[in-house]
């Protein structure tokens, strides 16, 4: 009986460390497979890059899986199929991938390969969160502040924002600059406000930065300084914002630190309302009823509570994109 045991014993020792070892050449064959789909992805060789993608899901990586979803969501390296990148990406979430989990709730809040779902949406971002994904940090504040797939609430909304913005997030930076400024969720505080706009704007948020312009040119949080609004607004209307480019008609129309120029104003005015072949009549002309008026004051740029567009799923954190 006690040789019986012993045979039995070293029977399972043996399959135990043979499962130990296949389970190494696995992970050790995955994390060949991904490095050099990393490569090729970086260099943008997308076909091959899918290829070696789909090798690695093929094997059970979550991390692969995400990937292919991605690329099959773009385009890049195989057909774009949204139904395939949802499969996919749905197929990692469920490793519990925080990447992916993040993923798929953006596909959700999109309604892309899938129905538009802002309660399932709440669900995945959730768990990422939970994992400490940034990103799925700054949408759960997004979906609690818009009140999509859940009951409005601003204060959990600054929470997420909050957490999400000391990492260095840049639009969770904007989200939460917002909220000071208007003071939903928490006190106004226009020095917060600043400083949270002001990180994002850094990093090219136009809205931000039209944001940061006005409370120069107002004063709010900081002293009055006409050049630095201006240098802001200039900054947010090269990249379209149709109220930085009203704010600088506003500027050169009454002449906040910079000589009157109606011209300039017009121009300005003209560009945001898409009327920038329309003929300016010369400097000393009273503008005729056609000509776009300064707006009664600065106009702030806030968030409208949109969804955010599919190509935020490209922020797969674990890898060169």
């Amino acid at each position: 009986m006690r040789k019986l045991c012993i045979c039995v014993c070293c029977v399972a020792l043996l399959s135990l460390v043979s499962v130990i070892g296949r389970t190494e050449t696995k992970k050790h064959a995955i994390n060949e497979t991904e490095t050099k789909a990393d490569a090729l992805l970086h260099a943008g060789r997308y076909e091959q890059a899918f290829a070696a993608y789909r090798k690695g899901a093929d094997l059970g990586s979550a991390r692969s899986q995400a990937y292919v979803g991605y690329l099959y969501s773009t385009g890049k390296g195989t057909e774009k199929n949204p139904r395939k990148a949802f499969e996919w990406i749905t197929m990692a979430a469920e490793q519990n991938d925080p990447d992916a989990e993040n993923m798929l709730g953006i596909l959700y809040q999109n309604g892309f390969g899938t129905d538009q779902n802002y309660g399932e949406a709440l669900i995945w971002f959730g768990k990422s969160a939970q994992q400490g994904n940034v990103g799925a940090e700054n949408s759960l504040g997004v979906l609690q502040r818009d009140g999509l797939g859940t009951a409005k609430d601003y204060s959990s909304a600054v929470a997420w924002f909050t957490r999400a913005a000391e990492q260095g997030l840049a639009s969770a930076a904007d989200n939460l600059g917002q909220m000071y400024l208007l003071g939903s969720g928490t006190a106004q505080d226009y020095a917060r406000a600043l400083k949270w706009l002001s990180m994002a704007a850094e990093q090219g948020f136009a809205d931000a930065q039209n944001n940061v312009g006005v409370m120069y040119l107002k004063g709010l949080g900081t002293g009055q300084d006409f050049d630095s609004a201006r240098t802001w607004f200039l900054k947010a209307a090269a990249k379209g914002s149709v109220s930085a480019q009203n704010n600088l008609g506003d500027m050169y129309w009454k002449g906040l630190g910079v000589d009157p120029d109606p011209v300039q104003a017009r121009a300005w005015f003209q560009k945001a309302n898409g009327q920038e072949n329309t003929k300016v009549d010369s400097a000393d002309h009273a503008p005729s009823q056609s000509t776009p008026q300064p707006a009664e004051g600065a106009q702030v740029s806030l968030k409208d509570g949109s969804a955010e567009t599919t190509s935020d799923i490209v922020a797969i954190n674990r890898a060169p994109l």
